[in-house]
Parts: structure tokens; C-alpha cells; sequence
């Protein structure tokens, strides 16, 4: 049985891409908002919440308008490297301290290749935080990031760069013991 008119594992609450910049207030207050309404049912889903990158101001912004409604997960965009994990784990450890939440109950699951840099340091990731719970890539961002026109081939398969990029967060997450996300 579900609390909500869908069954999933997990319902991702994005604040970063799907959002434009003049809505970026409203949808932190909507999902906030539904946050708090859900934390009470019983048999509902994780709920994770897609902040936009830590290289803009709009990332503490999120953290301080979420972290109290208690997501069960950060959803990380464009994460370079462990670097970055560790970066928001601090972050999470002050706010979730200010909100009185259990020190370390909010998880962290990075996109850990939407740019060409992250490739590099993929494996930083594997001793990044006792947060982490799964890892996950983005093909259109990294197609982007790598000026691509395409991430799929004409018979429908993954380009050469999207296939190394997939197999790196396979072998990142299954050395870090978390789960990989396709």
C-alpha cells in the first residue's frame, strides 16, 4: 500500500534543471510544502531532493528552505568529485544540527558525471562520506559538457563516451559498496 496514488522506491523532488529562475522560491515553498505533508504517512516512498550545483549561491538556498521538511536524500548535480560530497556533507551536518535531525540522516547521491572533469576523479568518491548511498550519471550533461550532438547511435546504443561514462559509475559505486543508479 501506498500513501500516494503512486508505488515507488523513491520520488525525486527536483530544484534544479526542471526549474527556471524565476520559479526557483516557489518551487523550494511547493516541495517544502510537500515534504512535511508526507513525512507522516506511513508506507510512502523516499523522497530526495535535487538541488541545484554547489557552484551556485541557489545550493545553500535549497539546503536552508528543504533540510527542515527532512528529505531522505540529496540529490547532488554536476558533482566533480569527493571534494564536493564532503563539501555538502558539511553543510548537511550545520543545517541538520539547526533543525535538531539526527546528525548523518540525510543521504547524499551524486551525478557524478555530468561534466568531462568528474571522469577524472570518479574514484575519489568511493571514501567520500558515510552519506552516500548510490551513485548515478547523466548522459545529457555530459554531452553537453563534452560539446556531443548525441548521446545514442543511430541503432539506439550509447555513444563510445557515454558507454565509458556509464561503466565508470558502475565500477565507482560497486568499489564504494553503494547502489548504481542507470
Amino acid at each position: 500500500t501506498c500513501a500516494l496514488p503512486i508505488c515507488a522506491d523513491v520520488v525525486i523532488l527536483d530544484l534544479e534543471d526542471s526549474i527556471t529562475w524565476d520559479k526557483k522560491e516557489t518551487a523550494r515553498r511547493l516541495a517544502f510544502d510537500f515534504l512535511q505533508d508526507q513525512q507522516s504517512q506511513k508506507n510512502r516512498p523516499l523522497f530526495y531532493v535535487r538541488i541545484n550545483g554547489l557552484e551556485s549561491e541557489l545550493a545553500q538556498q535549497d539546503l536552508e528552505h528543504i533540510l527542515p521538511a527532512r528529505p531522505d536524500a540529496i540529490l547532488l548535480p554536476k558533482c566533480q568529485s569527493a571534494r564536493d560530497v564532503q563539501h555538502l556533507s558539511v553543510k548537511l551536518s550545520v543545517l541538520e544540527a539547526q533543525n535538531n535531525i539526527e546528525p548523518g540522516a540525510t543521504k547524499i547521491m551524486p551525478l557524478a558525471c555530468e561534466t568531462a572533469a568528474s571522469l577524472f576523479h570518479m574514484g575519489s568518491l568511493i571514501n567520500a562520506s558515510t552519506r552516500l548511498i548510490a551513485l548515478c550519471w547523466g548522459a545529457e550533461d555530459l554531452a553537453f559538457d563534452l560539446g556531443a550532438h548525441h548521446t545514442r547511435q543511430s541503432d539506439g546504443s550509447l555513444t563510445s563516451p557515454m558507454q565509458m561514462a556509464r561503466a565508470l559509475t558502475l565500477a565507482a559505486a560497486r568499489a564504494a559498496d553503494i547502489i548504481p543508479i542507470d
